[in-house]
């Protein structure tokens, strides 16, 4: 588990719950200047990424140590998400724009202008796995969510927004992608997708 802490990444470990400790004293990763914004492990748990308000974005080892720091990061993340198979992380920053990174090392594979401001989530359908690197996007101005291609930032599909901030996104099984976003209903919202 992974919290933030002003600068400091702070980890936990919680597989000394199934011993019955209770009082937890996290290892600490530092290495950012700023606030720490965002944080998410990879699926198989080998890596994590952070980002700052100072827009930094790095690559961890659990263990503290520095895989990579991501470099072509302009502005701050705003939403970050590994694929399924941890071999691709995408960023989304404030501005809209993304970008996807190879993991470990860090080389970029694309960047996603289709979004004209600021993303609040990111994530990718479980077809990562398999190595279909589709990836959901939510935010701009209109509250559009995109379905891109990690590899070449190319869009496949476009489901325009209906003046709701879109607060963040999941993909279930099967494709079907949960959102959540302001509403005055307290109501579901599921869409599903095919993609040959």
């Amino acid at each position: 588990a992974v919290a933030s802490d002003q600068k400091n990444v702070l980890v936990y470990d919680l597989l000394k719950l199934d011993a019955g400790v209770t009082n937890f004293s996290p290892r600490e990763l530092k290495k950012h200047k700023d606030i720490i914004n965002k944080v998410t492990f990879s699926a198989d748990g080998n890596f994590l990424a952070s980002a700052s308000l100072n827009n930094e974005l790095i690559l961890w080892k659990p263990d503290g140590s520095v895989v990579v720091e991501l470099g072509d990061v302009k502005n701050i993340v705003n939403a970050i998400t590994f694929s399924h198979d941890s071999k691709i992380l995408v960023a989304m920053d404030v501005l809209g724009r993304g970008t996807s990174f190879s993991i470990p090392s860090g080389n970029k594979f694309a960047d996603f202008n289709g979004h004209d401001n600021t993303v609040f989530s990111a994530d990718f359908s479980p077809e990562s796995a398999s190595g279909n690197y589709l990836v959901a996007t939510a935010g701009g101005n209109d509250n559009v969510i995109y379905i891109w291609n990690a590899i070449n930032g190319r869009s496949l599909q476009t489901i325009k927004g209906h003046g709701s901030t879109i607060w963040d996104l999941s993909f279930g099984d099967e494709l079907q992608l949960f959102i959540s976003k302001e509403q005055s209903k307290n109501e579901k919202i599921r869409y599903q997708f095919k993609f040959d």
